[in-house]
C-alpha cells in the first residue's frame, strides 16, 4: 500500500472514530432527582475525564436565580462522579441542568437538562407528645444538611441534631400547654407549619 493511500485510510479511521468518541461522552443517570443543601449526588455517564477533577455546576432554569457550585467528592472516574450541593440561596427552589466540565480542555461540555430539582422541606411524621423541655423528632425530606429553626407554639427550641431527613429537638421549658403548631425552617427559605402541631403536656 502507497504512503498516500495508507495516509487516507488513516484520516478516514479518524473521522469516523473522533465522533464516535464524542458522541459517547454524556452524563446518563443523576441520583436522586431532588435535593437541598448538602444533600450528595450521584452522577453516572461517561467523558468525565481522569487525573484532575472535572467542574460540576447547577444552572438554574428560572430567570433571576443563581447558579449553584457542586463539590466533587473523591474519588471519581471518567464515567462516575460524587457530587454534593455546597450552598443554596433563600428562595433557590426549582428545576435545574447539571453541566460538568471535563478538566481537559479538548473535551466536551456536559449537561443533562432538568437534571436536579431543590426542592422543598417535607414533614412526614413527628413526635405527637412531649412536656416541656422534653425531646422530640420530626421526620421528612429535603430539610438540608445545615441546621435551621424550629419553632413550637411560637417558642423555640434546641436543635440536638439536623440532617436531611430528621430533626431532633427539645421543647423550650415555657412552652405553653396544650396542641401547639409545628414551625420548621431551613437554610432554603423553606418554612413549613403543621396543620396538626404537637401536644405540649406530661
Amino acid at each position: 500500500m502507497s504512503s498516500g493511500r495508507r495516509l487516507r485510510t488513516i484520516l478516514a479511521a479518524c473521522i469516523v472514530a473522533v465522533p464516535a468518541l464524542l458522541a459517547a461522552a454524556d452524563i446518563g443517570s443523576v441520583t436522586p432527582a431532588t435535593a437541598s443543601i448538602g444533600s450528595q449526588i450521584a452522577v453516572d455517564g461517561s467523558g468525565f475525564g481522569t487525573g484532575k477533577a472535572p467542574k460540576a455546576v447547577l444552572v438554574p432554569q428560572t430567570a433571576g436565580q443563581k447558579t449553584l457550585a457542586l463539590k466533587i467528592v473523591p474519588p471519581f472516574s471518567d464515567t462516575h462522579l460524587d457530587v454534593v450541593v455546597k450552598t443554596v440561596k433563600r428562595g433557590q427552589v426549582g428545576a435545574y441542568d447539571l453541566v460538568v466540565t471535563p478538566a481537559d480542555k479538548t473535551a466536551p461540555v456536559l449537561t443533562k437538562t432538568g437534571a436536579v430539582t431543590i426542592g422543598y422541606a417535607v414533614i412526614s411524621t413527628f413526635t405527637p407528645k412531649a412536656p416541656p423541655g422534653g425531646q422530640f423528632s420530626i421526620d421528612g425530606s429535603l430539610f438540608g444538611a445545615k441546621k435551621g429553626k424550629v419553632l413550637v407554639g411560637g417558642k423555640k427550641t434546641k436543635i440536638v441534631s439536623w440532617t436531611d431527613t430528621q430533626i431532633v429537638a427539645v421543647l423550650h421549658k415555657r412552652t405553653p400547654l396544650g396542641v401547639k403548631p409545628l414551625w420548621v425552617a431551613n437554610k432554603v427559605g423553606n418554612t413549613i407549619t403543621t396543620l396538626v402541631g404537637i401536644t405540649v403536656g406530661d
